[in-house]
């Protein structure tokens, strides 16, 4: 009798950025010329990619963060949660005599964030860096999912989303910056999951209502994003599946800081469809991951357990009438 093998459980890549987040909780209005007071100040550990990967690796899932940092003090801010957490940091390298990626976060009393990003490390990459990525992807194991933003240079992203394609990863993006992003690339994508303001940049198109955004995400899937996930200012989304739109609802919650909760809805994706769950579902985790992550500060520090995630779910399942599976 032949003995059983068994294979390696695949993983999740994230690619992308990583930060120290220098996050300030503001009284005013940001941008009337005037000295703006902020009530409390923290360092924080952030960046899309890294958010990402500390997420998917707290739910359970083998993670590996790739990406870049500087040679500073920062890069103990920005990575120093994750290795706490004992995340492979395998892909993570460090740009010699460049600072780390920093972004200033500024947070009203609404919770809704204004951010001022120094890509720094982040855009630091030479050729070898960009071997380096292909070699994490290509050596990774077979059905795992690449999850990327468009906050790194663009030959490191090509080269690694043609390295997915090779192996026949799903690929997740974030559209962080839509002028980054060729239209007649998208069918390259699994999924996408931009907010309103990424989904106009990337279309050029004004989406102010519902039905403004439940064109966006049909047109996405139409330019061949198999899962198209408009995200909503006001939590939930519009997904556009086999060209049929639907709205996710999201339940009711206070909102204290929406810092990362962009990227705790495509991770919480990601692991869903690792998970072997429909696109559906692993939209309605999404909801459920980023309602939870807008109710306490911080981004990483926001990010729930998988019994607090499967209990929203719940909430997001009474939202819309339909049992999940």
């Amino acid at each position: 009798m032949a003995e059983e093998v068994s294979l390696p459980r695949p993983i999740v890549l994230s690619l992308g950025s990583i930060n120290a987040d220098l996050q300030f909780d503001v009284q005013g209005s940001l941008g009337d010329g005037g000295t703006v007071r902020a009530s409390g100040f923290a360092q924080r550990a952030g960046g899309k990619a890294a958010n990402v990967a500390y997420f998917t690796h707290r739910l359970g899932v083998p993670t590996r963060l790739i990406g870049r940092v500087g040679d500073d003090q920062f890069a103990e801010i920005a990575v120093g949660p994750l290795k706490a957490a004992e995340l492979d940091l395998g892909s993570v390298g460090v740009a010699r005599d460049v600072p780390t990626g920093v972004a200033i976060v500024a947070v009203p009393k609404d919770g809704t964030k204004a951010i001022l990003s120094a890509s720094n490390a982040n855009m630091s990459w030479n050729d070898a860096a960009v071997d380096h990525v292909v070699a994490a992807i290509r050596n990774s194991p077979d059905r795992s999912i690449l999850v990327a933003d468009f906050e790194i240079p663009l030959p490191a992203l090509n080269a690694a989303f043609a390295t997915a394609q090779e192996r026949g990863f799903r690929v997740l993006v974030d559209p962080t910056f839509a002028d980054q992003i060729d239209r007649s690339q998208l069918c390259r994508f699994c999924a996408i999951t931009p907010n309103q303001q990424e989904a106009s940049d990337l279309l050029g198109l004004p989406i102010a209502t519902n039905d403004d955004a439940a064109r966006a995400a049909l047109q996405l899937n139409a330019l061949g994003v198999e899962i198209a996930c408009v995200k909503l200012e006001g939590g939930g989304c519009f997904l556009a599946l086999d060209h049929d739109a639907m709205q996710i609802l999201a339940p009711s919650v206070d909102v204290v800081d929406k810092t990362g909760a962009g990227d705790a809805f495509i991770a919480a994706m990601a692991v869903a469809l690792l998970d072997g769950k429909s696109a559906y579902d692993a939209a309605c985790w999404g909801v459920a991951a980023s309602a939870i992550a807008v109710r306490k500060k911080g981004a990483q520090e926001s990010y729930p357990s998988l019994m607090e995630l499967q209990q929203m779910i719940g909430s997001v399942e009474r939202c819309n009438g339909r049992e999940l599976v």
